[in-house]
Formats: C-alpha cells, sequence, structure tokens
C-alpha cells in the first residue's frame, strides 16, 4: 500500500504524465525493481490508484450513509453522503484527489479497466438521487442521468478553490442540497 500511497500522492501533486516509476520508488523508499515486482508498468501502478480510490470513496461514502437509521428520509442519506465525499476529498488519503485530477490523463485503456469501480460508485449516487427525487427532494421533471454528473462536477471542483476555514462541509453541503431542489 506504501506504494500506491506513494504514487497517488506524487499523481496528485503533479499530474500523470509528470510522474515516473522512479520517482514513485523514491517516494515510497524502495527501489525501482521492487515498484517492478508489484507492478508491471506506470499503467498498472495508476490502475491500481485508479481502482483503490473508487473502492475508498465508495466505502466511505456507503458507511456515512449507512450508519444513519434505517428509516432515514432520503435527504439526511444525500446529505450524509455529500458530506461523506467531500471529507474524502479533504481527507488525509490521496486516492480521491488523484483520481478526480488524472482520470481524464491516463491512457484510454486505463480508464477502461478503472471503469466499473467507478461506475459501481456513479450507480450508487444515481440510486440515492433517484430515490430522493422519487420522495419530492428533487423536482420530478429533473433527469437524474444528468444531476448525477453535475453533481460530482460541483463536489470535485471543490478541490480547486474550497478553503475549509472560510466554510464548513455542512454549508457545501447545505447549498448543494438547496441548488438540487
Amino acid at each position: 500500500m506504501r506504494l500506491i500511497e506513494a504514487a497517488a500522492a506524487l499523481f496528485r501533486a503533479r499530474g500523470y504524465a509528470a510522474v515516473s516509476l522512479r520517482e514513485i520508488a523514491a517516494a515510497a523508499g524502495v527501489t525501482t525493481g521492487t515498484v517492478y515486482h508489484y507492478f508491471g508498468s506506470k499503467d498498472d501502478t495508476v490502475e491500481e490508484v485508479l481502482q483503490l480510490a473508487h473502492r475508498h470513496i465508495l466505502e466511505c461514502v456507503r458507511n456515512s450513509v449507512d450508519s444513519l437509521p434505517a428509516d432515514a428520509p432520503p435527504i439526511d442519506r444525500l446529505r450524509a453522503a455529500i458530506n461523506a465525499h467531500i471529507a474524502a476529498l479533504f481527507g488525509e488519503n490521496s486516492l480521491p484527489v488523484a483520481t478526480t485530477r488524472i482520470f481524464s490523463q491516463v491512457p484510454r485503456f486505463v480508464r477502461t479497466a478503472a471503469l466499473p469501480a467507478r461506475h459501481e460508485y456513479e450507480d450508487y449516487w444515481f440510486a440515492l438521487l433517484l430515490e430522493c427525487q422519487k420522495d419530492g427532494v428533487i423536482d420530478a421533471r429533473s433527469q437524474i442521468e444528468l444531476v448525477t454528473p453535475l453533481l460530482f462536477g460541483a463536489m470535485n471542483w471543490l478541490l480547486e478553490w474550497y478553503k475549509p476555514a472560510r466554510f464548513s462541509n455542512q454549508a457545501i453541503t447545505d447549498q448543494l442540497i438547496q441548488m438540487l431542489r
């Protein structure tokens, strides 16, 4: 995992193209040969970063939503999911941020390999937003297949401007929910 964390931190800071396996090895405190023992190429390394990132953020969001009472209204489930997504982006784990920053930069075959994990995360949100729509939280005329990527875009763009000292996660969450309504 140390290799993956080192790779994620470098990808997060510098992007996909600017990072070499040699640099990943140095950041992890191992030899380049050790990296090749686990991963055949930089593409194999970044594919693992993408897979683990999607699993990690899904686990964070799912755990947050699942911690609510079973009869929690959809709006509370949505609030918990948004808060967890934001918290994961600004947490200590570099994986979600690295993925957000580099997904469009990696070769198509690497993106394709990561799509099942990404789609699982998107499907989770789609179901949650659909549940909110059925409950009247989101306008019935809204197209959830458009709302889902728009919400991801809004949440992930926080990486570019959000300063936790300026706004709380709760304030951001409340504003996003207000916009969805």
